[in-house]
């Protein structure tokens, strides 16, 4: 959380010492899917998230950018009829919240005003921070018998690609796909901790 609370602040931060005209924040719905299949097993091959991201054009079309997302991840197993993964009496719950973060250079061809459409094409350095807390309560006792906590780190490369389409001088809309290579440990083994993006948001120009 801590993590998460400085890379915020330096994004206001950094909004301040910029030009007003030459940044843009931009808030998306992200459908993801998990590339690898140890993940999909745990997690699910499919899910959506929040993400946030800044834009900064320095030079002529070209931008840097920086984003942050949130992808939850909790599941449980409390039924009998899991026996087989669990012990029949046992109820497990594992609480598993992932964060990316990226930054990266873009360049945009168009206009990003009203009515006007803009393509934008990014690429850029990620990375991944996945904290996980498994517990094990018994059902009848209601004891907990294991608690098992852990934090897994990822680094990689992303690219993405865009189109803004401006609805008034200042707001636009977005349709963002582009592809997470991360690389992680995982009980050991090297995976890749990304996997395929699509998104739609709604962006703010200053």
């Amino acid at each position: 959380m801590k993590k998460t609370l400085i890379f915020v602040a330096l994004i206001l931060v950094t909004s301040v010492f910029v030009s007003a005209k030459d940044f843009t924040v931009t808030l998306y719905g992200d459908y993801f899917s998990v590339a690898d299949a140890a993940y999909k097993d745990t997690y699910g091959g499919k899910k959506f998230f929040p993400e946030v991201k800044i834009a900064y054009r320095y030079k002529g079309n070209f931008y840097l950018w920086g984003s942050c997302g949130y992808l939850p991840a909790n599941f449980k197993w409390d039924k009998w009829s899991n026996k087989g993964v669990v012990d029949a009496d046992l109820k497990m719950k594992n609480a598993s919240n992932k964060l990316f973060f990226s930054t990266g250079l873009g360049y945009w061809i168009g206009y990003i005003d009203r009515g006007q459409i803009a393509v934008k094409m990014e690429l850029g350095a990620c990375s991944t921070y996945n904290p996980t807390e498994i517990t094990e309560d018994n059902i009848i006792t209601k004891k907990v018998t294991v608690t098992d906590r852990n934090k897994q780190w990822g680094l990689g490369l992303r690219g993405n690609f865009g189109i803004s389409y401006g609805l008034t001088g200042t707001i636009f809309t977005e349709a963002s796909i582009g592809y997470m290579y991360v690389w992680a440990k995982n009980n050991g083994d090297m995976i890749n901790a990304g996997g395929f993006r699509l998104a739609m948001g709604l962006g703010l120009k200053f």
